[in-house]
């Protein structure tokens, strides 16, 4: 009896208060429903970057693929190797700085298992490594451009993110060891 009473109640006064709006507050809801800036996104919306982050992003996927191939010929022609492992070094920070901004968590990684390499082991393992990630930033890089067009991140997208941060980890750490030799 009473649930109907305010039901009716409800009913009855709701009207009533949207007509008390006053008219510039009608307008600016209309404005806010209309207008796509104004409206709120879901909560996998990706915080606002700059658009200096994503240039560096969007600039660092082709330069990281040129110097993977590059330290790829390297290896397979006995070239000197500290030209492209400088570049790849120096990419792997805009990279992870992007995940980082977009919130993409990465899990700490264990490099246990690296640490014992030879030097030739040592390289290739840094060469199937970059590579890994070149292929995983191809992907990331039509990720991030659907993403900017729709306004929002899927959570996989996310997910797949952390993993090339674990890769990125594993692939400093690579880096850095085989410039010490």
């Amino acid at each position: 009896m009473i649930r109907s009473f305010l039901t009716l109640a409800l009913t009855l006064l709701l009207p009533l208060s949207a007509r008390a709006q006053t008219p510039s507050q009608s307008q600016s809801d209309d404005r806010l429903a209309s207008d796509p800036l104004l409206r709120t996104y879901p909560l996998l919306s990706f915080p606002p970057l700059g658009v200096r982050a994503r240039q560096k992003f969007f600039d660092a996927v082709p330069q990281f693929r040129a110097a993977t191939a590059e330290y790829r010929e390297g290896i397979s022609l006995g070239r000197d190797l500290s030209k492209p492992l400088k570049t790849i070094e120096k990419l792997i920070e805009p990279l992870r700085e992007y995940f980082i901004g977009v919130n993409a968590s990465a899990e700490p990684v264990d490099l246990s298992s690296l640490q014992q390499l030879p030097l030739k082991d040592l390289l290739w393992e840094t060469l199937t490594t970059a590579e890994t990630v070149d292929n995983n930033l191809q992907v990331a890089f039509r990720a991030v451009q659907q993403s900017e067009r729709d306004g929002v991140m899927d959570i996989k997208v996310l997910q797949f993110f952390s993993e090339i941060q674990d890769d990125l980890t594993r692939l400093r750490y690579l880096t850095s060891k085989i410039r010490k030799y």
